[in-house]
């Protein structure tokens, strides 16, 4: 017996959204407790693993299985594209949203701040610095491939670009100067760090839904069976 799943653009968008809902009450929660200030409170421990800012905790997973996903989409477009040039666009996407999902869950952008130190507007955060470089070689790279893309497809992979680097390089170098200048134990530092992590959640998040829907003005489905 063989049971077929359909995963609608829809669907798949609104599990990826009430994922990210669900974190983000878990991370206000645990922010309005303030386990920073009362480290030894009832619940403070658990409080303190739900906060955004941390790393091995449900957020980290959520956003690396996230990457992970449009990694697997990209993949899909890949075979059914009919150009070489949109092949190695979707090849370049799958690999670097693959890469980032296991920097997530690796936290090796955080250990090159052990090596790189900076100061300045970016604070203690010097991986910023080179998170820039490298982000304008991949736009490049990028850039190259994306113009053999139907125009709303460009337009909705760019907005969605646009979104996750202005979370991970844009608002996270205002939290590492506001880290710099005031410590990260405060209200504060967490909420830029909130409004960091929610912006790198929209921008894969958007990637995805344009993948889908370049797979949908396609007229492609994919169909999962299972025996």
């Amino acid at each position: 017996m063989e049971r077929s799943v359909n995963l609608t653009t829809s669907r798949l968008r609104n599990g990826a959204l009430a994922a990210v809902l669900l974190v983000d009450a878990l991370g206000l929660a645990a922010v309005a407790i303030r386990p920073w200030d009362r480290p030894d409170a009832f619940g403070a421990a658990t409080a303190d693993w739900l906060l955004l800012t941390h790393e091995t905790n449900p957020s980290t997973w959520l956003t690396a299985a996230l990457l992970l996903a449009v990694g697997g989409l990209a993949l899909v477009a890949l075979a059914t594209a009919s150009h070489a040039a949109e092949r190695r666009f979707w090849l370049l996407t799958a690999l670097v949203t693959c890469a980032l999902s296991l920097d997530e869950v690796a936290a090796g952008h955080e250990r090159m701040a052990d090596v790189l130190r900076v100061d300045g507007t970016v604070g203690t955060y010097a991986w910023v610095l080179p998170g820039l470089v490298l982000a304008s070689i991949v736009s490049a790279a990028f850039a190259r491939g994306v113009v053999v893309l139907p125009p709303r497809t460009r337009r909705d992979l760019a907005v969605a670009g646009v979104v996750y680097l202005a979370g991970a390089l844009g608002v996270e170098a205002i939290a590492g100067w506001w880290d710099s200048g005031h410590g990260n134990e405060n209200m504060p530092y967490h909420l830029i760090s909130f409004v960091e992590e929610n912006l790198e959640f929209a921008g894969v998040v958007l990637a995805g839904t344009a993948i889908l829907g370049h797979a949908a003005a396609r007229r492609r489905s994919l169909t999962i069976r299972f025996g």
